[in-house]
């Protein structure tokens, strides 16, 4: 194969112009697109939004025995739902240090009715 000397020794002296000005603007599939919520009602809402502030809670404060045991006092008791989702959510964020703590505490402990099917 030859070379070509010419190629290497070109110098640009010309600064780069905008040609337009989308190429000023972010490009569109570089910006994060919000996912819209659907619920199915307002209580449902109600749930998911408690439910994603109590994991906020857990994650912050990194103890899920404690924030599990205020919200079981303040509503005197807790849906099953609720603790079993936050498990598997744990589960899936790989967590196993607050998935240990809930289990070894007992997650019946937090639930109302927990263990009758069980």
């Amino acid at each position: 194969m030859h070379a070509n000397p010419f190629i290497a020794n070109i110098k640009i002296h010309r600064r780069l112009e905008v040609v337009s000005m989308g190429m000023l603007s972010p490009r569109k599939f570089l910006q994060k697109r919000r996912k819209v919520e659907v619920f199915k009602d307002a209580s449902d809402e109600a749930d998911q939004k408690n439910w994603r502030r109590l994991m906020k809670q857990i994650e912050d404060t990194g103890s899920a025995v404690s924030v599990l045991r205020r919200e079981r006092i303040k509503k005197d008791g807790l849906p099953r739902d609720l603790v079993l989702g936050t498990l598997v959510r744990f589960k899936q964020l790989k967590k196993w240090d607050l998935v240990s703590e809930v289990c070894n505490k007992g997650a019946s402990a937090f639930c109302v009715n927990c263990c009758d099917n069980y």
